[in-house]
C-alpha cells in the first residue's frame, strides 16, 4: 500500500477529492492513533488499516461500507 510500513506516521489528512483507499494502504502504520475518512471516499480496500496497533478511533461517513479493514474490535468507530 501507499503508506504501508510508515512506522512514524501519526496523522493523515485526506483531500475531499479522494474516492478510494486501496488495499493495505496503511498496513503497519503502527503509530497512527486515529483517522478521519472524508465523505468523498466510497470504498476502503481489504486490510487498508490492518496492523495499526495504536489506532483507537476512526471517523467515517455512515453511508460508507467497510467490510474487512483489518481493524480490531478495540477501535471506536464514529459515523457522521
Amino acid at each position: 500500500g501507499a503508506f504501508a510500513r510508515c512506522f512514524s506516521l501519526i496523522q493523515v489528512l485526506f483531500p475531499s477529492t479522494v474516492e478510494k483507499i486501496c488495499s493495505n494502504a496503511f498496513n503497519y502504520c503502527i503509530s497512527l492513533p486515529f483517522i478521519s475518512i472524508p465523505k468523498s471516499v466510497k470504498m476502503i480496500g481489504t486490510d487498508a488499516l490492518k496492523n495499526c496497533f495504536m489506532m483507537k478511533e476512526i471517523t467515517i461517513s455512515s453511508s460508507l461500507k467497510i467490510e474487512k479493514t483489518g481493524l480490531g474490535d478495540y477501535v471506536k468507530v464514529n459515523k457522521f
